[in-house]
């Protein structure tokens, strides 16, 4: 009973280690890691939002010289929603980049400290 104790023991701290030396070292690194991925993916969405906005920005122009208001007025609600979605997609990206900011500067921190 006492060698089966023992291997668990010694299986378990094997197994443990390694997540222990990564929380205490680089714990930050996936973090910044996510942040710059979800950077990215936000200007990607950022891009398709203002891409679709200018798009009704022509159709409300179109829609305007051809006299149909009703569909002018869609256009107009459609374009305040995408703006609405473009500002908050623009404030998601500033929270990123400030996230991996001071994430960077912890790293840094941290290893100097070492």
């Amino acid at each position: 009973m006492n060698r089966l104790a023992r291997a668990l023991l010694i299986s378990v701290s094997l197994i443990a280690t390694p997540a222990l030396v990564y929380g205490a070292d680089q714990g930050a690194t996936p973090d910044i890691h996510h942040d710059r991925r979800d950077i990215r993916h936000d200007q990607r969405q950022l891009h398709r939002q203002v891409h679709d906005r200018n798009h009704d920005r022509r159709e409300l122009r179109h829609d305007l010289r051809n006299g149909r208001t009703a569909a002018a007025a869609a256009q107009r609600r459609d374009m305040r929603r995408d703006n609405r979605q473009i500002h908050a997609k623009r404030r998601d990206l500033h929270h990123d980049r400030r996230d991996v900011h001071h994430d960077r500067r912890q790293v840094r921190r941290a290893r100097r400290a070492d």
